[in-house]
């Protein structure tokens, strides 16, 4: 389930490899990603999807005589030569090699197909899953990040040209495409759509609320934290009710007017999660961040009574990492970012194989 070697993945859980690195300079090469999709057509479930996609190789890692000739791509496998000179098969929904474009990756991870799900009612997950330094959060945001210095932690840079933005971006203006116009083409009578979003991080084992300053909680330090402010976090609960099932109290949410105010709102929320510089990822995630959008309908004849409710959530996992991959590997601080992280993947792990 831990991915080493350079790819992603779009395809059912149990197809999911398990594979074990011993070509070291791929290590950091691919990263896996998961479209879990539990949208509901007709009362069916859809079934999970993986989409497996490499990065191109680093100009240090082009320097230091890194090749992908140990791999091959096709449209649904990838291969992978093993220690005995043969080749290891995996297959996926779709397989993208180095050089696809972000919206090459939008149209086959069926984005737009899950933007309807949500606008008509039912629920969608996507997540990119992976090692460290592997590309998930390129994937998810597109943005840049700077090196970490003077005492502060990489920052974002949100000025990234259209080909370059991620999934979240793009599902927002799709998403709110179709709100649009289903609004729009709406008989009298009939249900309007509002949408609504809450923004949240998971840093070790904590819910922070990424949209709310006084939750998020941020640190500057130069190698662990990003953004603004000091101290240890303090999480929010996490209960469950037959109204509301698993929810977060007190979180924010925040009711969105158009893909640019949502976007915006995305960006601070960004601005605020836990990034830190490692030795295979200049902006490492450290938490694990759920964007969620909440498309409702509602009643027009009445005081906007929530009719249904249909929900999708993007997720951009930290990656998984070892030890020497830290730049301290003695601070304690770090260590236990690690371990948390590692820990909290291996129990997605578990949770997957007891759902396949």
């Amino acid at each position: 389930m831990y991915a080493q070697y350079p790819f992603s993945l779009l395809g059912p859980v149990v197809a999911l490899p398990t594979v074990s690195s011993h070509v070291e300079f791929t290590a950091a090469y691919f990263h896996s990603q998961w479209f879990h999709s539990s949208s509901a057509a007709n009362g069916v479930a859809m079934r999970v999807k993986v989409l497996v996609r490499a990065r191109p190789l680093l100009p240090e890692e082009v320097s230091s005589g890194c090749t992908t000739n140990y791999l091959s791509f096709g449209p649904n496998r990838i291969g992978l030569v093993n220690k005995q000179g043969g080749i290891s098969n995996y297959d996926a929904d779709h397989v993208c090699p180095p050089g696809t474009a972000q919206d090459e990756i939008f149209r086959l991870g069926g984005l737009t197909s899950l933007v309807g799900s949500a606008v008509d009612g039912y629920t969608a997950t996507v997540f990119a899953y992976g090692q460290t330094g592997s590309g998930k959060t390129f994937t998810m945001e597109g943005y840049d990040y700077k090196r970490a210095s003077a005492g502060k932690g990489p920052q974002v840079d949100f000025d990234t040209p259209h080909e370059r933005l991620g999934l979240v971006p793009r599902t927002l203006r799709a998403l709110f495409e179709a709100v649009n116009a289903r609004n729009a083409s709406a008989t009298p009578g009939a249900p309007r759509l509002r949408v609504m979003c809450h923004f949240v991080q998971i840093y070790k084992e904590q819910v922070l609320d990424l949209l709310n300053p006084a939750t998020s909680s941020s640190s500057a330090a130069p190698i662990f934290g990003g953004g603004s402010g000091t101290g240890a976090p303090r999480g929010l609960k996490l209960r469950w009710s037959p109204e509301k099932d698993f929810h977060v109290d007190n979180l924010y949410v925040e009711e969105l007017g158009g893909a640019e105010e949502a976007e915006a709102l995305f960006q601070r929320g960004v601005s605020n999660k836990r990034v830190a510089e490692t030795r295979m990822n200049t902006a490492s995630s450290r938490s694990h961040c759920m964007f969620t959008l909440l498309v409702q309908q509602l009643a027009t004849d009445r005081a906007e009574k929530v009719l249904a409710e249909g929900r999708l959530t993007l997720v951009d996992l930290a990656g998984s990492e070892r030890q020497q991959a830290l730049l301290d590997a003695t601070s304690k601080a770090a260590m236990l970012e690690s371990v948390q992280i590692n820990k909290s993947l291996f129990t997605l792990r578990k949770v997957g194989c007891s759902r396949s």
